[in-house]
């Protein structure tokens, strides 16, 4: 399996207005802060970025990656994302407090990203053996994984100390920003966001918790700002990507995560906490495999036992 790395200035443009719009709470809000900062947020902007969130919540994350496509492609008429086009175009004539131009401004970032898109295909070798080998050795465990090469979406951050990346659809992205260094720790998020790709582990673990208690497919209170499968499934990626594939210090991250999680649900913090309790768990499947049912039934009987001991209320 191979990752393809795609970007242009459609691109980068709809994931801007996207972010800007804050059409979701969960998303980060580093493009807004910008926004507001080099640009006037009056109240026909501001009717501008409404309308096209009120819009683009009908689509919901899973349809991120499709949304990508269609930008990388030039806004293809007819697509069912076509009512999005009006106010993306509204958006890239808004004038910046310095009286540049949107459109201006992003197709300078863009010639700025351009030459980032093959330092990244380069630096991935280093990984990309190791990253096919947990793939296969983990899609015996977790099936509902995608089995083809995934695309990889790299739109720009405007901050460089904020870059954010997801994995909805059938595709990936991850920010880039020329200041941010492209090193093995950039490229690990573009990995760990392909291993939710090619495992889905959160598709195996859906219909056991549901099984099990129906309530663990409702939001953790008190824990994280996800349900059972989805806190899971992240737990088990991050394992892989960022212990596996390179060895993060895991005491470091959720050191930095208890002091600096602004998500409002400690979750950075707790999933690390998560990984650093089923590492060894998850990680066994590599040095002593045994049957999958075997090792998911382990894996999520613990998993059950640690939520209950955090004291979670679900």
């Amino acid at each position: 399996m191979n990752i393809a790395f795609k970007s242009n200035y459609d691109t980068i443009l709809f994931h801007h207005i996207d972010a800007v719009s804050k059409w979701n709470e969960y998303i980060s809000p580093h493009h807004r802060t910008y926004f507001e900062k080099e640009f006037e947020v009056n109240a026909k902007v501001e009717e501008l970025l409404i309308k096209y969130a009120d819009i683009r919540k009908e689509f919901g994350f899973s349809a991120e990656t499709e949304l990508f496509e269609w930008a990388y492609n030039g806004f293809s008429s007819g697509s069912k994302y076509s009512n999005l086009l009006p106010y993306i175009r509204k958006f890239e004539l808004l004038k910046s407090r310095d009286g540049i131009v949107m459109k201006d401004l992003l197709t300078k970032v863009t010639s700025s990203v351009k030459p980032l898109i093959s330092d990244i295909a380069r630096k991935s070798e280093a990984i990309s053996d190791k990253f096919s080998f947990v793939i296969n050795t983990y899609k015996t465990v977790f099936t509902e994984g995608l089995d083809e090469d995934i695309i990889c979406y790299l739109p720009h951050s405007p901050d460089p100390k904020m870059v954010q990346g997801g994995s909805n659809g059938d595709g990936a992205f991850t920010e880039v920003h020329p200041e941010v260094v492209i090193d093995l720790n950039r490229i690990i998020t573009i990995y760990h966001e392909a291993l939710h790709i090619a495992l889905r582990p959160r598709r195996t673990f859906q219909p056991i918790f549901r099984k099990i208690n129906p309530e663990l497919l409702k939001p953790l209170k008190g824990f994280s700002r996800d349900n059972a499968d989805q806190f899971l499934d992240e737990v088990v990626i991050c394992t892989l990507s960022n212990t596996y594939l390179v060895n993060d210090d895991i005491d470091k991250k959720i050191d930095y995560w208890t002091k600096n999680d602004n998500s409002g649900f400690n979750h950075f913090a707790n999933l690390w906490m998560g990984v650093k309790h089923f590492k060894d768990r998850i990680l066994s499947y590599i040095d002593k495999p045994v049957k999958s049912d075997v090792f998911l039934e382990s894996l999520t009987s613990e998993f059950i036992r640690y939520l209950e001991k955090e004291g979670c209320d679900f």
